[in-house]
């Protein structure tokens, strides 16, 4: 049971990790449309 909760939680995790790597990517994104605006 444990071993089974462990690896559901390392699931989670990498989703986790995932979802923020694409989240930070998303702002970068932003970030660089708003300098090419500005100039």
């Amino acid at each position: 049971m444990k071993l089974c909760f462990n690896s559901l939680l390392s699931e989670a995790e990498k989703t986790a990790e995932r979802n923020k790597s694409e989240a930070v990517n998303c702002t970068f994104e932003k970030k660089i449309k708003e300098v090419t605006a500005n100039e």
